[in-house]
C-alpha cells in the first residue's frame, strides 16, 4: 500500500513566529532588594524562546529591550549603571551603550 508521505512542519520559527503583541509588562524598583524588575507575559514568553548564550539570541534581547521601551522605563525610574535588573530567573547589570 502506498500511503501518503508524512510532512512535518516546523513547530517554531524564531525569525518569523515571535509575537508578543500588546502582552503586558512591568517595570519596577524594588527598593527592599535594591534592584530593578520586569516582569509579565510578554517577558517570560520572550526569555523562554531567547537563547541568550548565543550572540544572536543576546543581540534580539537587546533589540527587544530597545524596541519595548523597557529601557526608556528603566532610566526613567533613574536606574545607573551597575544597577540589578531582574527578569524571573535571570539577573544582569546594567550598562548604557
Amino acid at each position: 500500500m502506498n500511503e501518503p508521505p508524512i510532512t512535518f512542519v516546523p513547530e517554531f520559527n524564531p525569525d518569523t513566529d515571535i509575537v508578543v503583541g500588546n502582552e503586558p509588562y512591568t517595570v519596577e524598583f524594588d527598593e527592599k532588594k535594591n534592584e530593578y524588575v520586569v516582569e509579565g507575559p510578554r517577558i517570560e514568553k520572550m526569555l523562554g524562546y531567547t537563547n541568550l548564550e548565543s550572540e544572536r539570541g543576546f543581540k534580539f534581547f537587546q533589540e527587544f529591550l530597545k524596541n519595548n521601551e523597557i529601557l526608556d522605563k528603566l532610566e526613567a525610574l533613574g536606574i545607573q549603571e551597575g544597577d540589578t535588573v531582574r527578569m524571573y530567573g535571570l539577573a544582569f547589570n546594567y550598562y548604557k551603550e
